[in-house]
C-alpha cells in the first residue's frame, strides 16, 4: 500500500509524483514537502501559488548559479524548477484561465530547456514533423555513436519533465 500524503485523491497523487521524481532529480523532497505543508487543504488557489513560489526561487538558485559558472548545479536547479512548474500547472488545471495556463507552461519550457542546454551532455532539440508544424522533441546521446533510438510520449496531460 502507497503511503499517503494528504486525503484526497488528486492532492495525494500530485505529491506522489513529485516524490517518485526525486532520484531522478526532479525535486528535492525537504522542499516538496514542506511546499506540501504549506497548501491549505480545500483551498484551489493554494497549491499553484506555493508550487509557483517554490518553482521561482529554484529558479532563481539556477540563474544565479549560472551566472557563477556552476554548470552543473545550474542544470540540476533547472530541471527541478521544471518539475516545480509542472507541478504548478497541475495544480491550475481546475479553475485557471487559458493565460494563466500559457504562463506556466512558457515557465516550465524555459526552465526545461536551460537544464537541456546545460545538462552533460546536452539534450539536442529535433523537430517532429506534424501536419503544417512541428513538434519538439529532444535526443540524449552518450558519445554521438548511432544507436536504436527509443521515442517516449507521455500524452496530452504530462510534463516533459515526467519524462525525464
Amino acid at each position: 500500500m502507497a503511503y499517503r500524503f494528504a486525503t484526497d485523491d488528486d492532492t495525494n497523487f500530485r505529491v506522489q509524483t513529485l516524490v517518485g521524481g526525486v532520484t531522478a532529480g526532479l525535486g528535492d523532497l525537504g522542499e516538496i514537502l514542506a511546499t506540501v505543508a504549506a497548501v491549505t487543504p480545500g483551498d484551489d488557489a493554494s497549491w499553484p501559488r506555493h508550487f509557483s513560489g517554490l518553482a521561482r526561487r529554484t529558479e532563481a538558485t539556477a540563474a544565479d548559479a549560472r551566472q557563477q559558472g556552476h554548470r552543473t548545479t545550474a542544470a540540476d536547479a533547472y530541471l527541478r524548477a521544471a518539475a516545480y512548474f509542472a507541478a504548478t500547472q497541475d495544480g491550475e488545471l481546475t479553475g485557471t484561465d487559458d493565460a494563466q495556463l500559457r504562463a506556466t507552461f512558457a515557465d516550465l519550457r524555459r526552465c526545461w530547456e536551460a537544464f537541456a542546454e546545460l545538462h552533460d551532455p546536452p539534450l539536442e532539440t529535433v523537430a517532429f514533423p506534424y501536419g503544417d508544424t512541428t513538434l519538439p522533441g529532444y535526443m540524449l546521446c552518450v558519445d554521438g555513436t548511432p544507436r536504436p533510438t527509443v521515442v517516449a510520449i507521455n500524452g496530452s496531460d504530462g510534463a516533459v519533465v515526467w519524462l525525464w
